[in-house]
């Protein structure tokens, strides 16, 4: 087997390696729009409850405000645990990022060799 085949050879498997990383990649992009978009829903909650909680607070009996403050409060620690979610699922996506970038140098050294051998 020549070097150039060797070279083929490995440029071939450091592909696999770059695809893989492509496809992981991807699904961590997906996760961090899941995450963006279930944010957003609960911040859109929480403005929402917020002013229907300031434009009813005359007409309402005590206990519906304590209740409605309590939920008010449960959305704002929802919103905080999902920051931390989004949040964690960018700094995967940018570990994956990273990973890929790296197996696509490879794959490229591989292939300039291989060129270089066939000359």
């Amino acid at each position: 087997m020549s070097r150039a085949d060797r070279l083929e050879s490995l440029e071939r498997l450091a592909g696999f390696d770059e695809d893989e990383a492509a496809r992981r990649l991807g699904a961590a992009l997906q996760r961090v729009a899941a995450e963006e978009e279930r944010l957003r829903q609960l911040c859109g909650y929480l403005d929402e409850y917020a002013a229907r909680g300031s434009q009813a607070r005359g007409a309402l009996a005590t206990a519906a405000l304590v209740d409605g403050r309590r939920f008010v409060t449960r959305l704002r620690d929802a919103v905080v645990q999902q920051e931390g979610a989004l949040t964690r699922a960018k700094a995967d996506a940018d570990q994956l990022a990273t990973a890929w970038r790296a197996s696509r140098a490879r794959r490229l050294a591989f292939t300039r060799l291989r060129e270089q051998a066939l000359r």
